[in-house]
Order: C-alpha cells, then structure tokens, then sequence
C-alpha cells in the first residue's frame, strides 16, 4: 500500500509541474502596451545569410545622435538583395521590441515584419502546452498502470 501512495505523489507532482509549466508561459506573453519603438535614420546595411541565419546587419543614427550597428533577422520567403539593402541609406527605420525581443520592423515605409504577427507568435503557447499535456497524461497513465501492477 506504500507504494501505491508514492506513485500517486508521482502523479501529483506531475500534474503540479505541467500546472506550473503553463503559468509560467502564460506569464511570458507581450501585452502590446509593453513595447518600446526605437525610430532613426539607417545609413547602411549588409546582408548576413548562412545554413542557420538570414538577416540585416545595419547602422542606425537614434533619435538622441546614437549611432548603434543593429541586426535583425528577415522572414524566410523574404529576399536580400541590392534593392532592399539601398534602402539602409539615410531612410527612417522604426523597430517595435519588447525587452531584448524585436517585434516589428520598418525601414522607408516597407514592412519588414509586423507586431501584430511577432505577437501572435510569441504569444502562442499552444503546441508546447498541447505536447506537455499529452506527456503529463502518458506519463500518470503509466504511473497508475504500475501502481495497480504491484
């Protein structure tokens, strides 16, 4: 009888992590009205693609006469090539970012990536929660399994 309580503990405490789990991705979704936008004059940028990266590596003037060598990484489908890098010289760039996140991403007007969609991707959690679910009840089934085995 013993170990028939030490598993059901088992269970508990699996359901208190997976419980635990989603709090803690519940607590790390962006409310849009955390998010800091950063405007300036881009004065030069480069493509910096490999197997793992494809992005921008650019030159910001700020607002308050900060010159910052930035980077930010494109969308897949999205081509870097000389047209797009012309765009770097002396146009506005707006970069929407959340703590050490960006967000959007604009440079002369041309969407690069939107806030709503970087958003809607942070804030998504359902796919780790559906999995962790699915592991949680694999995990108690066969702990409950066991317990009626011995």
């Amino acid at each position: 009888m013993r170990n028939n309580n030490l598993i059901f503990l088992f269970i508990a405490l699996v359901w208190f992590c997976w419980g635990f789990l989603a709090l803690f991705l519940k607590s790390q979704e962006i409310d849009e009205t955390e998010i800091s936008i950063k405007k300036g004059i881009a004065v030069g940028a480069q493509c910096v693609e490999s197997r793992s990266i494809k992005g921008v590596k650019f030159r910001v003037i700020y607002s308050d006469h900060k010159v910052v060598d930035d980077y930010i990484s494109l969308p897949l489908n999205f081509p870097c090539n000389k047209t797009f890098i012309n765009k770097f010289n002396n146009n506005p760039v707006k970069i929407a970012y959340y703590e050490n996140r960006y967000l959007g991403f604009s440079i002369d007007g041309l969407e690069i990536r939107t806030v709503e969609e970087s958003i809607e991707k942070v804030n998504n959690k359902g796919g780790v929660l559906f999995f962790t679910l699915f592991m949680a009840f694999i995990i108690s089934f066969s702990l409950f399994m066991y317990s009626r085995k011995s």
